[in-house]
């Protein structure tokens, strides 16, 4: 069983190199576009994670131009502070994506853990990177997966610096049970 980690407790430090070895037998986006993530100039805030996320994987698809904090959607409990807002649920996110850039399209899924799986492998074979969300206790977070295979997976932090981990923490950490959200949702950025 793996413990309730966060994202930052479970992951460690990877350098893109890492990507390449055959002993992971497993799908990944080239080398090239995760170093394009990493040039991702980091937006702090408590509810911006999907933000930074969406950024990396527009840098991976050559865009030049990102979205700032200042129009990405949130939600807040009572009182419209930044130190209570929460990032957008999934489909409120998701549409927010499209709407952001029409020249992209951003595929949704939630479901079981094997079909999310699938639909992970899938795009990123076919060299899209994908968000995930996770979560710890109640607290969500958005985050790119870049590699997954052979037990592993490489993530991004906000900042854009690849990350590893095993997939029985991925599969631990994107059971989200949390209210308005349930299941294991992903999001493949396709140009």
């Amino acid at each position: 069983m793996v413990n309730d980690r966060s994202f930052d407790e479970a992951t460690k430090p990877a350098a893109p190199s890492m990507l390449q070895h055959n002993i992971w037998n497993h799908c990944h986006l080239p080398e090239s576009m995760i170093v394009k993530a990493a040039a991702h100039k980091y937006i702090s805030g408590g509810y911006v994670c999907g933000l930074n996320a969406f950024r990396c994987c527009l840098l991976m698809k050559d865009y030049t131009r990102l979205p700032e904090k200042d129009v990405f959607p949130y939600t807040f409990p009572l009182i419209d502070l930044e130190s209570v807002r929460m990032g957008p649920r999934p489909v409120d996110y998701a549409q927010w994506m499209k709407r952001w850039c029409s020249s992209l399209d951003c595929h949704v899924y939630n479901g079981s853990w094997h079909e999310t799986i699938e639909f992970i492998k899938k795009h990123l074979h076919q060299g899209n990177p994908v968000i995930a969300l996770g979560s710890s206790g109640c607290l969500a977070h958005y985050f790119p997966i870049v590699g997954l295979g052979n037990g592993c997976v490489f993530v991004l932090e906000s900042g854009g610096a690849l990350r590893s981990a095993s997939e029985e923490w991925l599969q631990y950490y994107m059971d989200v049970r949390i209210p308005t959200i349930s299941g294991y949702s992903a999001f493949a950025i396709v140009k």
